[in-house]
């Protein structure tokens, strides 16, 4: 059975929102380092619906970190919200969000990494802070996540 075009353009978004994070993420190894002051930072649970009717009695949670932090430029001011550049503030461990409250809790004076050609975009960390080993664990993970996402498709269009 051929892929349908609603399945490829669905293909096409996911893909294309995984590279460009990824991409986002790799070049910001050249963003500038500046200071800046947190504003406010919380954690909002979010509750995930079972996707199965063998899943229901799992509860599946995801934990939001809501960030806000302030940077200067050239004498002019920019709001950030991103932990790590082109990848949106969310863990599926709430240990791992509850560590971002301790480590940058409000108030407090942090680096920030901005884009020197786009200094509007920012994050607290960059590409630089990780590792290759776990960059290549990070792209191996995307890789999988997509090929699962795409194997689902071309199962549920069989059904």
């Amino acid at each position: 059975m051929p892929i349908k075009m609603t399945t490829f353009i669905i293909i096409s978004v996911i893909f294309s929102t995984i590279f460009f994070a990824l991409w986002t993420y790799i070049k910001s190894s050249s963003w500038v380092a500046t200071n800046g002051t947190i504003e406010n930072i919380e954690i909002i649970e979010k509750y995930n619906q079972p996707d199965l009717a063998i899943s229901e009695n799992r509860k599946s949670f995801d934990y939001i970190i809501n960030l806000k932090y302030i940077y200067t430029v050239d004498n002019s001011k920019y709001t950030g919200t991103k932990i790590y550049p082109g990848l949106p503030n969310i863990f599926s461990n709430k240990k791992d969000a509850e560590a971002a409250l301790i480590k940058y809790p409000e108030s407090s004076k942090v680096t920030v990494y901005y884009d020197p050609s786009s200094p509007q975009n920012s994050s607290l960390k960059t590409s630089k802070s990780i590792s290759v080993k776990s960059l290549a664990i990070l792209v191996i993970f995307i890789l999988f996540v997509s090929l699962v996402v795409f194997g689902g498709i071309i199962i549920f269009q069989k059904l």
